[in-house]
């Protein structure tokens, strides 16, 4: 729980702060949870093939993204080191960027749900 609310207290902090990324206007942000409840998304099920599908163009060896050098989420162990970043990008829909396919908001809610519990490595 105190990880759930450090990261949703950088969020809240660190919103709007990266000039680099525009929120994506036809986006559907999610409200940020204040804290984990229930169960987290699995990684295995449910958020390594979100990844793969909408994060991998950029982030994944040889990933076409600027700027994306350090942020290769092939492996859980990269994505769970940029968990805080990555969740701050997620909710303020800056990522995906506006010229990639965009992330549903189901996908997206899921994806915030999940980094907001941690991140956890769940089957």
């Amino acid at each position: 729980m105190a990880l759930a609310a450090s990261l949703v207290v950088a969020t809240l902090l660190a919103c709007g702060s990266d000039s680099s990324s525009e929120p994506d206007p036809g986006a559907s942000c999610p409200q940020l949870p204040l804290q984990c409840t229930g169960t987290a998304p699995s990684y295995a099920g449910e958020i390594k093939p979100l990844v793969e599908q909408h994060c991998f163009p950029c982030h994944a060896p040889g990933g076409t993204g600027v700027g994306t050098a350090g942020r290769d989420f092939s492996k859980y162990e990269n994505l769970s080191r940029e968990k805080g970043p990555a969740l701050t990008r997620v909710y303020g829909c800056t990522m995906p960027p506006k010229e990639a396919p965009p992330l549903g908001a189901d996908d997206r809610a899921t994806l915030v749900r999940w980094l907001v519990c941690g991140a956890p490595n769940s089957p």
